[in-house]
């Protein structure tokens, strides 16, 4: 405060004004689930990171990722999003274009420490988009939620990141 008084130009001050307002009844968190239901996967989608594969085109606003045998590791990790308590379901989209290789998806928090579920493709047809989801259940809030797919080998055209929806 005392800098601030000696060069005004160079200070700047934050408040807050508080005021206590009645409990808000549940039409409010019914507004809040469809604000966050338009607005929240554009802000989500761009924070996926691409760590293996080619994006090799563009389907309306979703990239396709191709990896292939020689790829072994995450194609994609993010988008580090908070989530409250609640049941979710987690969705990826695989296209195996050959034989071999496996993939695994998961969905984590604390940077991988805490898994909350998982899924293999391993044996899924040939030449055909296949999804699998995983429903979990967060206790509580969670922050620094993230989905994972990994690669083994795997010959395939994935869509680039995951779908996050309340159950």
């Amino acid at each position: 405060m005392s800098s601030a008084a000696k060069e005004p130009d160079d200070a700047f001050i934050w408040w807050v004004v508080a005021e206590r307002l009645p409990k808000a009844g549940s039409g409010v968190e019914a507004v809040v689930d469809s604000i966050a239901a338009s607005k929240f996967p554009s802000f989500v989608r761009h924070r996926f990171r691409k760590a293996l594969g080619t994006i090799v085109e563009i389907e309306g606003t979703e990239a396709v990722i191709r990896v292939e045998r020689h790829d072994s590791g995450y194609v994609f990790y993010g988008p580090y999003v908070p989530l409250r308590q609640g049941r979710y379901t987690v969705s990826f989209m695989v296209k195996f274009l050959g034989p071999g290789g496996e993939m695994k998806a998961d969905i984590v928090s604390a940077f991988g420490a805490a898994i909350h579920g998982e899924v293999e493709f391993i044996g899924d047809p040939i030449g055909v988009w296949v999804e699998k989801r995983i429903d979990i259940d967060l206790a509580c809030y969670t922050e620094g939620v993230e989905t994972r797919l990994v690669t083994n080998g795997a010959n395939a055209l994935i869509r680039f990141g995951s779908q996050i929806m309340r159950a």
